[in-house]
């Protein structure tokens, strides 16, 4: 156990825009001007003239709206940690670019850091990084579910897991949990490198490897609706998988499953970009019941997410959005971590649970000398009722699943 009193330092390295910052000269970074605190606790107050918005006093560029909100939900993590007793000091820093980045490896102070989160981008992570290993500091990749440093930095956490995984594990619990229905997939022209083209493809071949239960079609929508027909199961479940992201196409296909669904049961599985699509009405996922695995839900009945909502209104006097979400989420957990575990929490944490507002983190190491990524994934349902339902975790090293 840690003692109480330790004191720590943690920083925050968001792409913020500050005016001045945008093409610094090595010489004229200032320690003080990089130490200095970045204040945004006064309301926003909108500048019609421009896109910008003057907060304190300060012009906000709109690129950092969303890093502005991730701050919050970082400050609201700090106010709670402090709250229960952690001595714990929060640096922000403002780095759009690799100058930036350069100035602050080179201080002092920033070696006496316990933890690090961000930078966000991963072209501007790799020295940060390497910093963080050769410091023993660990470092947390807040956002961004690409660049690999997980594979050899042990110090390296990466929060959002890759696309490659989400697909993989999509493809896993479908064969699992759906390998006995009848299942159907519609195959459109577009590209074969999306994510929903290579579901179709994982899905295909691990239904394929168990030839007992496999009963897949592939039907091209081009031929109409009417010849698919009969090759639906009038008193089982239909899964349909659609593989492709293309707008159109998924839109056609959604209309056609919407007119099935008024006398067939229908289960389509796709990837998150199908919730994402804006011209495909809402109403009709329920209708036909989409499901997709995704690292994030927001429950808004859980008493963690209300007390929450409620918080940030009264700081914020505005609604948290994803953003928010994500920097309290990270910013809790890993602090957390650090008053519990102390200065190396590494091997504390595949057995480290906690209650967050949009994500569940289940780490575990990558490679033996590698750094850390999460496996923790919602299967999210959309029900006829309209309910959209967390309906369970799902992940390699999630308990209870795979």
């Amino acid at each position: 156990k840690v003692a109480k009193s330790q004191k720590y330092k943690a920083a925050l390295l968001l792409p913020l825009y500050l005016a001045g910052n945008e093409n610094p000269e090595p010489a004229s970074l200032s320690k003080a001007m990089l130490m200095s605190k970045i204040s945004i606790t006064k309301q926003v107050v909108p500048n019609p003239a421009d896109t910008t918005v003057v907060l304190a006093g300060v012009n906000i560029d709109q690129r950092a709206a969303g890093f502005l909100e991730f701050y919050e939900g970082t400050l609201l993590a700090l106010d709670s940690l402090q709250r229960k007793g952690m001595n714990i000091e929060l640096f922000v820093f403002d780095v759009s670019n690799q100058k930036m980045i350069n100035a602050l490896v080179q201080m002092e102070e920033f070696r006496d850091l316990n933890l690090i989160i961000g930078p966000v981008y991963p072209e501007l992570q790799e020295t940060v990084a390497a910093f963080a290993a050769k410091n023993r500091i660990p470092m947390i990749s807040p956002l961004a579910f690409n660049g690999n440093f997980e594979q050899n930095n042990s110090w390296y956490f990466k929060v959002n897991p890759t696309r490659e995984y989400q697909v993989e594990q999509t493809a896993t619990y479908v064969a699992q949990e759906m390998g006995d229905k009848n299942f159907i997939i519609l195959q459109q022209g577009g590209s074969s490198n999306s994510a929903d083209a290579q579901l179709a493809r994982l899905c295909k071949e691990k239904l394929a490897a168990n030839p007992k239960e496999a009963r897949f079609h592939e039907y091209n929508l081009q031929q109409g609706i009417n010849s698919l027909v009969p090759l639906m199961s009038e008193t089982g479940e239909n899964v349909f998988l659609i593989s492709t992201d293309n707008e159109a196409q998924v839109s056609m296909a959604v209309t056609n499953l919407t007119s099935l669904a008024e006398h067939y049961n229908i289960v389509l599985v796709g990837t998150q970009t199908l919730a994402k699509l804006k011209s495909i009405q809402t109403e009709n996922y329920h209708q036909i019941r989409l499901r997709y695995l995704s690292p994030y839900f927001v429950d808004y009945n859980r008493p963690l997410v209300r007390r929450f909502v409620g918080q940030y209104r009264d700081k914020f006097a505005t609604e948290p959005t994803q953003f928010s979400f994500q920097g309290f989420d990270v910013a809790y957990y890993f602090m957390s971590a650090l008053f519990s575990f102390g200065k190396d929490f590494r091997n504390c944490l595949p057995n480290y649970p906690m209650e967050l507002t949009q994500m569940n983190f289940s780490f575990g190491r990558v490679t033996p000398m590698g750094g850390f990524a999460n496996r923790s994934l919602f299967i999210t349902g959309y029900e006829r009722n309209f309910d959209v339902l967390n309906m369970g975790i799902y992940g390699t090293s999630v308990e209870g699943k795979q």
